[in-house]
This record gives structure tokens, sequence and C-alpha cells, in this order.
């Protein structure tokens, strides 16, 4: 295999084959030129020279030589972006879906969360209800290498603990919910006995993981222009069949302090709410006040329906009794991208990434040999 001007050879391309589970070699090979083309773009503007790509890809170099020339109990080392396994459930998010349908889903991702609980058996609850799950959801158990998943799946990952169950996040092409399982594979045992020529190929795997998430990182990391740009080409696509709220709920046990805060609230743009509330936090003592802020589609929050719609029910915590809310209704649309940030950014990193994916793909030449492929057995070593 040829990827621009760089050979692939049978036996790299195997070790890493060795390491998927559960999909096909066309599955497989899809994904792995993909990196490589990506790898190979990184190189072209020279992202392998940046002194975060030579400190973070000398770092694991020298792991790996320690490792590969020492006994793994006695260096008792681990390597940070070993392989492992996670729970995984992933819905993919096209790029015309409504706000609603988004808030819906996010909606039933909360919920699932909830009755799970972030120690639960999310692996337990994967295995048992994949098979009757929404065509759209996808729910598996997967060996992966973080170095060469989306940056938003990687930085969830490593903020996780074995067992924990992350809550529910977007990434550019999707939501997801993910759980880092016990059974880890640890890169000491796996690669203390590794020749040479493996450790070759685990370099050349994690390099090239690393320079398609620099890349990744790079085309996402966008200035608030660009966003703004973004969100009035495309505001057709935000607008909304029900009314939203945009606004901020405050629940106090102190009925004085409330009213206070909200003459000093009312002082200022509605934009600076919650900054000037977050500065009191600093300097005064606010257990007597609960606060929720945010844009409130109808239906998704009682107090808000009941005081703002008019409808639903809805009855004051005996900790907190004095409530009130602060706002506006937006009936059709957001005023601004600021209000739809969130999506508006995964928008255009998804955007932005299946556009320079299509560049590469017709910049980047790949030769594959068909009949050396035809030899490579699904998960055989060869």
């Amino acid at each position: 295999m040829y990827v621009g001007e760089k050979p692939v050879s049978k036996s790299e391309f195997v070790y890493a084959y060795q390491k998927s589970r559960s999909i096909s070699i066309h599955e497989f090979l899809s994904r792995y030129v993909k990196i490589k083309r990506w790898a190979c773009a990184a190189e072209k503007i020279r992202l392998d020279t940046t002194q975060s790509f030579i400190n973070r890809y000398s770092l694991y170099e020298q792991q790996v030589k320690e490792l590969v020339t020492a006994d793994a109990q006695d260096a008792n080392l681990c390597i940070e972006t070993g392989n492992l396994y996670i729970a995984h459930l992933f819905v993919r998010i096209p790029q015309k879906t409504s706000y609603k349908d988004i808030d819906q889903l996010q909606c039933q991702f909360d919920s699932l969360y909830q009755s799970i609980g972030k120690n639960g058996r999310f692996d337990i609850w994967i295995r048992e209800n994949r098979k009757t799950l929404p065509k759209e959801w996808n729910a598996e158990i997967q060996e992966v290498i973080p170095s060469q998943l989306l940056t938003d799946l990687s930085s969830c990952l490593s903020s996780l603990e074995k067992g924990m169950l992350s809550k529910p996040f977007f990434s550019p092409v999707g939501v997801h919910m993910i759980q880092k399982l016990d059974s880890v594979y640890d890169e000491a045992d796996s690669i203390k006995n590794v020749d040479l020529e493996d450790k070759q190929w685990l370099l050349s795997e994690y390099r090239d993981g690393l320079l398609t998430q620099m890349l990744e990182d790079s085309l996402c990391s966008v200035k608030e222009n660009v966003l703004e740009e973004f969100y009035r080409k495309h505001r057709r696509h935000y607008r909304w069949k029900l009314p939203h709220f945009k606004g901020i709920v405050l629940q106090s046990s102190d009925k004085i302090k409330l009213d206070n805060l909200e003459k000093s609230l009312h002082g200022y743009p509605q934009e600076m709410w919650l900054q000037i509330i977050e500065r009191l936090k600093k300097t005064s003592d606010l257990s007597w006040l609960k606060m929720d802020y945010g844009l409130f589609q109808i239906g998704t929050n009682a107090c808000v329906d009941k005081l703002y719609f008019g409808q639903g029910d809805f009855h004051p915590s005996a900790d907190y009794p004095y409530v009130k809310v602060l706002g506006k209704v937006l009936k059709k649309k957001p005023e601004s991208y600021l209000d739809v940030y969130k999506r508006v950014k995964v928008d255009y990193c998804k955007s932005r990434l299946e556009k320079e994916d299509a560049f590469l793909k017709k910049k980047i030449k790949v030769e594959i040999n068909e009949e050396v492929l035809k030899t490579v057995n699904n998960h055989e070593a060869i």
C-alpha cells in the first residue's frame, strides 16, 4: 500500500489490524487509510516539527524503549495511550437535524445517565439492550487506541477513572456516552516481549494517531467571528417549532435577599447575569440560592413552564420556597449564535472536518495492492 508517497508494508497493516475486533477488514481498511492520509497531511504542514509533537512523541518513544528492554514487573511502567476497553453509546447527528430533535436526544441520554449512575454497569446495560435499541443508536463494547479517537472522546477518556461512566457529551459527529471498563489492556504487558519490528509499528501507530489528532485540533480551533458567520449562513437550521425561554430561574430560602438580587440583575444586560452571580459567589455566601441559567424549551423545566408559559404543575421545594424567573421568550429562533453555542461549534467542526477529509481524498493518492489484501485473514496472525 502507498499513502501519498509513503509505503505501508503488509506487516505494519497486519500489526494494526490484529488489534481490531468485531469489524470487517474493509471497514478497518477505510479507518486505517483515513488516519494515514491525515497523518500525511499533517506532515505536509510540518506539525511533526512543532515542539508539542516532539515532546509528546519523544516521551512515548522513551517509555516504549524502557518497556521493551526491561522486565515489565520491575519497570512497573504504564503507557498513557495503551489500548483499553470502553462501553460506548453513540448516535450520529446529521447536519440538518432540527434543534428540537437534538434537544430530545440529549434528554434521552441525560435520563439514561441518571438511571445508570456514574458508577453503574453500563457495559451490562449495553449487552442487554443493544439488540432492541433504535437503529440509529450504536452501542458496543470495544477496544480502542485513545490516540486515534476523536479529540472529544480521548479527552473524556483521560478524565475518567476505571468503571466510571461519562455524562453525555457532543463531538463533531454526534452525541456520546462512554465508560472506561476495568478490563484494561496494560501496555506494559502487551509490549514487554515485543520484537524490534513490532516496536517500530507501535511507534508508527502512535505517531499517526497523534498527528491526526493535532490536525483535527488545529482545524477546529476557531475564532468567535467565524462561528458567528457560520451561524448566520445556517441560521434556518437553528430555528425551532416550540417556544424557548431564555433566562434564569432563581430559587431561594431568603425572600429579602432574592428581591435584592432581582433588583441588582435588572440593572445589567441579561448576558451579564451569570457573570454577576459568579462574582457574588467569590465574595458572599450564596447557600440560600439555587440557580438554573440557560435556554429552556417549553416542556423541559417545570418552573419555567408554570411561571412563564402558564402550563404544567410546579411546587417550590421546602428548602427554597421563594422563586423568581427572569428572562424572555424566544418563539421561533435564537437571538444569536451564543444561544446555541455548543451546537454551532459541534456543527462547524463536523462540517470543517468533513470538507477537509473530502479534500484530502482528492489530494493524497492511495494505492492498495488488492492481491496482497486478500491474503490478510480476519484477525489471523500472519
